[in-house]
């Protein structure tokens, strides 16, 4: 939430305070903390198993950049209250706090890749330095600024302060509890053993435990990671395996490793070129929200659909820590993560496709059903509802997703799409054209976004009802299936997934996705 009041603040001045510029990366870096604590829960319920790299290259920036970023606003603070005439003089210095930024992300990002690369522990008291040495200033800081402001003159007469330094009084004395109960816990947890190793075991099982009992994970062997055997799993989830692009069981011996490598490449391609495109999407209609109180229906729809795709993106993130030997995952977090695309995605295309045909095909009535109170509301709900009751069968029965019951809505409703985005087009292309015979710009948009939508249909749906539906017509030609058109025919699909962000990001630039439609 802090990031996106950030953003939206980004979005309405094109400015930030320094302040602002060094929260934004605190909280991107609890962001990274709050993903080595999720690998912790992974780890504990058993879902899957991390090696100690993974989680020290998350856990790192807490120890390493996010201290530095503190102790910038602590400074920050500081000058602001005791010396109001230096502060205002260091704001003409320009773009100083992004210099600043850069060199701590440069600083932890060499820690980060010494850790993969050596794999050296982050306890350790070189990398370790600058946890230590900003702790001390940081509390003679935060002292200084409450000092000055008891100090300060009284509001009113009176012998208590004025509301505005009451406010920021409270909100220093906060923060410099939270770094005394967060930061000098740690610091003795972590100088202890240097001081007394031989008393290292003990420690850990007393004091050392209640001090800072979660912080502190045990590496587990790489030989008990070698020996995780998922074989069972594996072979009642091939068709699944095949759809991620992953060639294993009895199909690697036959099947090229030229394509499992491009499904790989297109996986990364995904993910690292992709998402920012549907994280784009996500933040504009976010800051529509703000800014208007209110999405449209067709708004609504397009911004479950871009979070299905933060769902595919996660999918797609495991498959990369997996292919580049990170960690290893269980077939039912996969599924858990890829089952959105086949129930949830399936009906909010289907949805924009019937608002995009009425609004343009049948006008009035789609203006006689806007007033409907919530309805879209309803839908979305009812699209969550019925994924997560998937995602539950598939955790608890450990049930195929690639089952034809799951698959029902990816066969129900690809054909009224298609049929709904067909009509649309004919509609548009058989109006009354402009002056030199062609369509106006408006309408040329609304046709080209709607034809882009349309091939991506084709190209995503398509290949997937025919790679799931084939082995069930033709069982005895799985093996074959498999290894020749079934992997060359899933390569379509990754090619849509690689597009759809892009092209909805072109509407909710061009159409603005609700205005034009509303028009």
């Amino acid at each position: 939430m802090v990031i996106v009041k950030l953003l939206i603040r980004l979005h309405k001045t094109r400015s930030f305070s320094a302040s602002a510029v060094f929260l934004l990366q605190i909280n991107f870096a609890n962001i990274c903390l709050f993903i080595s604590y999720l690998l912790l829960f992974l780890d504990a319920m058993h879902v899957s198993h991390f090696s100690m790299t993974i989680f020290l290259v998350f856990f790192s920036p807490s120890l390493t950049a996010r201290p530095l970023f503190i102790f910038s606003i602590v400074v920050l603070v500081y000058i602001a209250i005791v010396h109001p005439v230096t502060y205002r003089n260091a704001q003409l210095l320009r773009h100083w706090e992004w210099l600043v930024v850069t060199l701590v992300w440069i600083y932890a990002l060499a820690i980060n890749v010494a850790i993969m690369i050596y794999e050296i522990d982050i306890f350790h008291p070189g990398f370790m330095v600058t946890f230590h040495i900003t702790i001390l200033p940081s509390l003679f800081l935060y002292i200084a600024n409450l000092r000055a402001l008891i100090s300060s003159g009284s509001g009113n007469g009176e012998q208590t302060l004025n509301p505005a330094k009451r406010k920021a009084f409270q909100l220093i004395l906060s923060f410099l509890i939270i770094t005394l109960l967060y930061y000098i816990p740690r610091v003795y947890f972590l100088i202890y053993p240097l001081v007394a190793p031989m008393d290292w075991q003990r420690f850990l099982c007393s004091e050392g435990l209640v001090l800072v009992h979660t912080i502190y994970k045990v590496e587990r062997s790489t030989d008990e990671e070698n020996e995780l055997d998922f074989s069972s799993q594996m072979r009642d989830f091939k068709m699944f395996n095949l759809t991620q692009g992953q060639q294993q069981d009895g199909t690697s011996q036959y099947c090229s490793e030229s394509l499992e490598t491009v499904h790989k490449v297109l996986n990364a391609i995904l993910l690292f070129v992709s998402f920012p495109a549907t994280f784009v999407v996500i933040v504009k209609l976010l800051i529509r929200v703000y800014k208007a109180r209110s999405l449209s229906s067709a708004e609504i729809f397009l911004l479950q659909i871009n979070l299905v795709n933060v769902c595919l993106f996660v999918f797609n993130l495991m498959l990369f820590l997996e292919a580049v030997q990170v960690s290893k995952f269980s077939n039912t977090l996969y599924m858990v993560f890829f089952s959105t695309t086949l129930t949830a995605r399936p009906v909010f295309l289907l949805a924009m496709c019937v608002i995009f045909y009425l609004a343009i095909v049948h006008p009035v009535t789609y203006m006689t059903a806007k007033p409907w109170l919530h309805w879209e509301w309803m839908v979305v709900t009812l699209g969550w509802v019925y994924a997560l009751a998937v995602n539950v069968a598939v955790v608890v029965e450990e049930t195929n997703i690639v089952d034809l019951v799951w698959s029902m809505l990816l066969y129900n409703t690809n054909l009224p799409s298609m049929f709904f985005t067909i009509s649309t087009l004919r509609a548009l292309s058989s109006s009354s054209p402009g002056s030199n015979g062609t369509l106006d710009p408006a309408k040329r948009k609304a046709f080209r976004i709607i034809l882009g939508i349309l091939v991506l249909l084709l190209l995503y749906y398509v290949p997937r009802v025919y790679y799931i539906v084939y082995p069930y017509i033709v069982p005895t030609d799985e093996e074959r299936f498999l290894c020749d058109e079934g992997t060359v025919i899933m390569f379509l699909p990754k090619i849509s997934e690689l597009s759809m962000p892009v092209i909805f990001l072109y509407s909710l630039h061009k159409l603005g996705v609700s205005s034009k439609v509303d028009t």
